[in-house]
């Protein structure tokens, strides 16, 4: 990608990544910044895990201004680095879908869609009509999808809850080609046990679920390998529910695969705590992201029934010890759920 090896070498000889990212705001981000720098400096700073908001924003801002001057990937390009941001920008997101409608996909290649899709479906930002074109695009190119492009896109419509049935079909497909390397990319094997999950519990597919259903197995020990590791405030919430009196099983995996991070078996009740990767952050404060809605979605429909403890409300109790009152109201919307 033209100019982004530049911009991440700069980027990581930098002793401190927050003067680059407010020189490059200061400087590098402006109305006459061509678009195709503007999506690869935001591509850059997201490959290198740069926490720049005011970068972010000022690209989002200026961008809304500029569409007819950003070709297919940069489209792509901008919805990609702003999902591995975690960075929140509904009206970004409205603006790149309703460009992409406006030119048609033509010039998008597999990648570009895949990506697009995948971001969208990561961001948790739902547009039907874009979604709608991505799957009439999609199976036109569906040969050159790699196995990970076919993994992020079908686990986007998932996450979604849109159904492409051509796309569904063409993925049934090709998939089998590509099972050998997906036995190696556990990221892409992980979405596609989710995949199956939803298929088989929300909207089941003829020729799909068959496909899925044979490497079952294939798809959920990535998915168990994939676990996140409890951290010291999830551990904190778990000894703090003891305390109150509500016993539970830390970890614990359903029989159909998925995890939960308190549980009670016998009631079917569960407290997630949700730390900083559960959501995307923005100018209107933290929003739950496209992957933690969906686990959700798929948990209720399995009879689940959850509650969260975000961090950010969290972590404010524990210096004034107002922790307990805050749990005893957590329990109490699972009781009335």
């Amino acid at each position: 990608m033209e100019g982004v090896e530049s911009y991440s070498n700069a980027i990581d000889a930098t002793s401190s990544r927050d003067r680059v990212a407010s020189h490059t705001t200061a400087r590098g981000v402006t109305p006459s910044t061509y678009p195709t720098r503007r999506a690869n400096v935001a591509w850059a700073f997201a490959a290198a895990d740069v926490h720049a908001p005011e970068l972010f924003d000022a690209i989002a801002e200026t961008a809304l201004t500029q569409g007819e001057r950003f070709n297919s990937q940069d489209l792509a390009n901008l919805a990609q680095a702003f999902s591995n941001a975690r960075r929140s920008s509904p009206k970004l997101f409205d603006f790149i879908a309703k460009t992409c409608l406006q030119r048609g996909l033509g010039a998008f290649n597999s990648q570009d869609l895949a990506n697009t899709a995948f971001a969208f479906g990561t961001a948790g930002h739902a547009s039907r009509e874009l979604f709608d074109a991505i799957g009439e695009a999609a199976p036109r190119s569906i040969g050159s999808f790699t196995g990970q492009g076919l993994a992020n896109t079908l686990w986007a419509y998932c996450v979604l809850g849109v159904d492409a049935p051509a796309f569904f079909t063409a993925a049934a497909e090709a998939l089998p080609a590509h099972i050998d390397r997906l036995r190696e990319d556990f990221a892409a094997s992980s979405q596609l046990y989710q995949v199956f999950l939803y298929l088989q519990i929300e909207s089941p597919h003829q020729k799909l679920l068959p496909v899925l259903a044979e490497h079952r197995q294939i798809w959920l020990d990535a998915f168990w390998n994939d676990s996140i590791r409890p951290s010291q405030s999830q551990l904190g919430v778990s000894h703090a529910l003891n305390v109150l009196g509500w016993d539970h099983e830390d970890e614990l995996r359903t029989e159909d695969g998925l995890s939960l991070d308190m549980a009670q078996p016998s009631t079917k009740t569960a407290v997630e705590f949700d730390g900083p990767t559960h959501y995307l952050q923005g100018p209107d404060g933290p929003s739950v992201d496209g992957r933690t809605a969906f686990k959700r979605r798929l948990l209720g429909r399995l009879g689940w029934t959850c509650a969260a403890v975000p961090y950010f409300e969290w972590d404010p109790l524990l210096a004034s010890g107002a922790t307990e009152p805050y749990l005893r109201g957590v329990l109490a919307r699972l009781r009335n759920e």
